[in-house]
């Protein structure tokens, strides 16, 4: 675990991989309660990215995963970034941006997709 946040974070990105990988859209709006982002959106972001999503490298969740602390608010919240993984390149240029809310369980109480998009 990178010990710069908390292991939640880890454990959300790795289920959102997931999820996202086998096109489970329905199950990511249901987890994120649509906020921001329906499933059209993420149906359009993946479906207009010309590469396969796959799962990433263990290393991938320790190196590449970009969490920074908000400040300022009620509960333990952070936006975290990371790339996705595809077949034909590696790492991909396409990124999804959370902000995740620390709970007690094993991932984020709360998560909101703030963006998927080529960075």
């Amino acid at each position: 675990m990178n010990p710069e946040f908390p292991e939640q974070i880890e454990a959300t990105v790795r289920h959102f991989m997931e999820l996202i990988v086998e096109h489970r859209f329905s199950e990511i709006v249901s987890w994120t309660r649509g906020r921001w982002y329906p499933e059209s959106a993420i149906v359009e972001a993946i479906a207009g990215y010309p590469a396969t999503l796959t799962t990433p490298p263990e290393t991938f969740y320790n190196e590449l995963i970009d969490a920074v602390e908000m400040e300022d608010c009620v509960e333990p919240s952070w936006n975290v970034v990371f790339p996705l993984w595809t077949i034909e390149e590696g790492r991909s240029d396409l990124s999804v941006e959370l902000t995740c809310v620390v709970g007690d369980g094993p991932t984020c109480g709360s998560v909101e997709i703030n963006a998927i998009h080529v960075r």
